[in-house]
């Protein structure tokens, strides 16, 4: 089910049930007739109604479904012109388009408070996949007026673990961090049976199930599955699954997952090269920052393994042929003549190399280096200009050092595991 479909179900039952008070009666009496308009009326508790909205003899009413609701007298307690109130949002949407997910919270209560209900809980899937480990971010999902609930394992609307799972599968960032919460209520043995269906889960031809199950083994069973997550931190197509699956190679806390995703940085596809300085980047490792820069100074533009790329010339041109006089040989009785020709030429000559080969994926040199610089940056923290030149003189001066360092701590710090989170 869709996020829009959830609210508008939400709404309505809620609708239908809200206590009605006679302070509320007080201060939300509208006048004899308010014509229709896009509203956003906020009920007794907290919930508000939005879209078309009229008032007659006292009483507010929302249409739904091409058919007019009356709500209850008393249950509207403010009232706000739909308009004005996107103009606002358009104000601190712009005030905060560069913001971190953490500086986003106050937005998306904002909009929760307000009754954009579509808008915040699209904004908290946007920040989920910035920071899928953002603690501002995930308190956002404790809320009591979050406007989406996911079926309770028991129920009639789930049934089952099955069709929890299902349901998952269908949904979006927040609806699967709310689905792995209630699967984490269940009993341990329970839980531990889930294991081998979540590992399946990964080779899904859907993308969405793909990425619930790499969360789903990365929140409730971090160590498992290892194999499967790295080849799908490497080849899966879908950037929110390798993200997934990378993160819970993280979660592992073993720098041995490091290995095999850099001995993919020598893959003949520019895509797994660049898949796999991506996934080497969340890991948030010590380990991984050697293999990224030793693998950023052997790049040549060529994009393969090192070597130089092929160089040739190109002459685009025309040329002419004329006769620019004779030869003449002079013989006894007889006069031979021999024609000298010239030629006249114009145009122009390239020299010319091949800069990058484009794969499947659309992945070219200049992809490569800038996720690799990337990788390097969120590693490392350090202040380097984002060049190629620039990271590997920084390898070659300060590079070393830098892991010897860090490796000789045993594990990598949390600076390392908060910049692999965003």
């Amino acid at each position: 089910m869709s996020i829009r479909a959830r609210c508008s179900s939400l709404v309505a039952v809620l609708t239908l049930i809200v206590a009605v008070t006679p302070a509320a009666a007080q201060q939300a009496a509208p006048d004899d007739h308010q014509p229709i308009a896009q509203r956003l009326l906020t009920l007794h508790g907290g919930l508000v109604v939005r879209g078309t909205t009229r008032a007659d003899d006292g009483r507010w009413s929302w249409k739904r479904d091409g058919a007019w609701v009356d709500l209850p007298l008393g249950a509207v307690v403010s009232v706000r012109d739909e308009d004005d109130a996107r103009a606002e949002l358009s104000v601190r949407r712009r005030e905060l388009r560069k913001a971190a997910p953490a500086e986003r919270v106050p937005l998306v209560e904002w909009m929760l408070e307000t009754g954009f209900y579509t808008e915040g809980l699209g904004e908290l899937d946007r920040m989920l996949a910035e920071g899928p480990d953002d603690p501002a971010t995930l308190s956002l999902l404790d809320r009591d007026d979050l406007p989406v609930r996911v079926p309770r394992l028991g129920t009639e609307e789930s049934g089952d673990v099955a069709g929890l799972l299902d349901y998952a599968a269908r949904s979006p960032a927040s609806l699967q961090e709310l689905v792995v919460r209630e699967l984490s209520r269940l009993p341990l043995a329970e839980r531990r049976s889930l294991q081998p269906q979540l590992t399946a889960g990964l080779v899904s031809r859907e993308s969405l199930r793909r990425r619930f199950s790499a969360l789903a083994l990365r929140r409730l069973f971090p160590g498992f599955s290892v194999d499967e997550l790295t080849r799908r931190a490497v080849l899966d197509p879908a950037d929110e699954v390798r993200i997934q699956a990378a993160l819970a190679l993280r979660d592992t806390g073993e720098e041995s997952v490091v290995d095999p995703l850099a001995r993919a940085l020598a893959s003949t596809s520019s895509t797994v090269r660049t898949h796999a300085a991506q996934s080497l980047g969340l890991t948030g490792f010590a380990a991984a920052v050697e293999p990224l820069a030793l693998r950023l100074s052997t790049l040549s533009p060529g994009g393969g393994g090192g070597q130089v790329a092929p160089r040739g010339t190109i002459f685009v041109g025309r040329q002419i042929a004329y006769v620019q006089g004779f030869n003449a040989e002079i013989a006894t009785n007889a006069a031979i003549a021999d024609p000298l020709i010239g030629t006249l030429q114009e145009g122009v000559t390239l020299d010319a190399k091949i800069f990058g080969a484009s794969g499947g994926g659309g992945y070219t040199y200049s992809h490569e280096t800038k996720q690799l610089r990337r990788s390097l940056a969120k590693l490392t923290g350090a202040d380097v200009r984002d060049t190629n030149d620039a990271w590997k003189q920084w390898w070659k001066t300060s590079g070393e050092g830098w892991v010897r360092e860090h490796m000789a701590s045993g594990s990598t710090d949390d600076g390392f595991r908060s910049a692999a989170g965003r």
